[in-house]
C-alpha cells in the first residue's frame, strides 16, 4: 500500500515539473473505485485448485494454465464482477529464429484499423460502437436511479449490467488486439508502426472522431506488438507519424491534404493511392532506416 501511495505522489509532482497533462492530486480511493492489491512473494500459496491468501483465507480459483517459472508477485484484480488472481513469473525466454526477412509499415485508423505497406488492411471492428444503443439505454437507468440509497436492488442490478456490459466490449477489443499483433510478429520479421498519441489527438479537438479513436486501442496495440515480438524473434520500431500522409511515398514531394481527403494524389510523379497506404509506405521507409543494418 505504502509503495503505490508513493508512487502516486512521485507521479504527481513529475507531471507538475514537466506540465505534461493534468496534474491531479492523489485521492483517496472508495472501495468502488479501488480493484487491486499485490502481494510481493510472500503472503500467498497455491495449492491445485485453491488459492491461500493471507488475512483471507483459502479460495477456489479455476487455474487456466500451468504456472511456469519463479513466481516474483501476485496481483488480485477485479475486472467489472469477476476477480482475478495474476502471477508474475520469471522465465527464461528463448526467441524464435525468422527463416525470412520480410518488413512491413502499419497505419493505424479509425476507418480501417490498420493499413499494411503490404497492400493489406485490418478493418476496425468498432466494438463500442456495435453495444452503443444498449450502453445507452442502461446509463439512462442508472442516471435516474443515481439518487436512490445504494443498498437498492434496482440501483445495484442497473450497475452491474453495465459494468457487465463495459467489460464485454473491453474483452472483445483486448481479444481483437491480442490475435492481430500476434499474426503480425509471426508473419513479419521486421514491423514499423505509428507511434500516435491518442491522449494527444484528443486535446487537439478532435470532437468528432474522441469516441472512435478511445474506442480503437491503438496504444495498447502497440504495446502487444512490443511484448510478443520478444518471444517471435521479430523486431519492432516505432515511428513518428509527423508528415507520413502528407509526404508522397513515390517521389518524396510534400502534397497537403485535409483529413476528410482520404486519397493522395501527386502531381510530380502522378503516384495515385489511398491515403493511408501512401501513410503507410512512409512509415516503413522510416522505420527501416531505424534498424542497424
Amino acid at each position: 500500500m505504502s509503495a503505490r501511495v508513493d508512487l502516486a505522489y512521485l507521479g504527481f509532482f513529475r507531471r507538475l515539473k514537466d506540465k505534461s497533462g493534468k496534474a491531479g492530486f492523489p485521492r483517496f480511493r472508495s472501495v468502488d473505485r479501488y480493484d487491486s492489491f499485490t502481494f510481493p512473494q510472500l503472503g500467498f500459496k497455491l495449492s491445485k485448485n485453491k488459492l491461500w491468501l493471507s488475512k483471507i483465507g483459502d479460495i477456489k480459483i479455476n487455474l487456466h494454465r500451468p504456472i511456469e517459472g519463479k513466481v516474483k508477485t501476485l496481483n488480485i484484480k477485479r475486472e467489472g464482477n469477476h476477480w482475478f488472481a495474476i502471477f508474475a513469473c520469471e522465465i527464461e525466454i528463448t526467441p524464435e529464429v525468422k527463416t525470412t526477412r520480410k518488413a512491413v509499415g502499419i497505419d493505424v485508423g479509425c476507418i480501417d484499423f490498420a493499413t499494411l505497406s503490404d497492400g493489406n488492411t485490418v478493418a476496425n471492428p468498432h466494438f463500442l460502437k456495435q453495444s452503443q444503443i444498449k450502453l445507452s439505454s442502461i446509463q439512462s437507468k442508472c442516471s435516474k436511479l443515481k439518487n436512490r440509497p445504494k443498498n437498492d436492488k434496482q440501483k445495484i442490478k442497473t450497475k452491474r449490467q453495465l459494468v457487465k456490459l463495459h467489460f464485454k466490449v473491453k474483452n472483445q477489443r483486448r481479444d481483437f488486439l491480442h490475435k492481430l499483433s500476434r499474426k503480425l510478429v509471426t508473419d513479419y520479421s521486421h514491423i514499423c508502426v505509428e507511434d500516435i498519441k491518442p491522449s494527444q489527438m484528443l486535446n487537439d479537438n478532435w470532437r468528432a472522431l474522441n469516441r472512435s479513436i478511445l474506442d480503437s486501442g491503438w496504444t495498447t496495440f502497440r504495446t502487444m506488438l512490443h511484448s510478443k515480438a520478444v518471444e517471435a524473434g521479430c523486431e519492432v520500431v516505432d515511428v513518428n507519424p509527423a508528415y507520413t500522409s502528407q509526404i508522397c511515398s513515390g517521389c518524396g514531394d510534400k502534397v497537403k491534404k485535409k483529413l476528410s481527403e482520404r486519397t493522395h494524389k501527386c502531381k510530380v510523379c502522378g503516384l495515385e493511392l489511398s491515403r493511408d497506404l501512401n501513410a503507410a509506405r512512409n512509415i516503413l521507409r522510416v522505420g527501416m532506416d531505424s534498424f542497424p543494418s
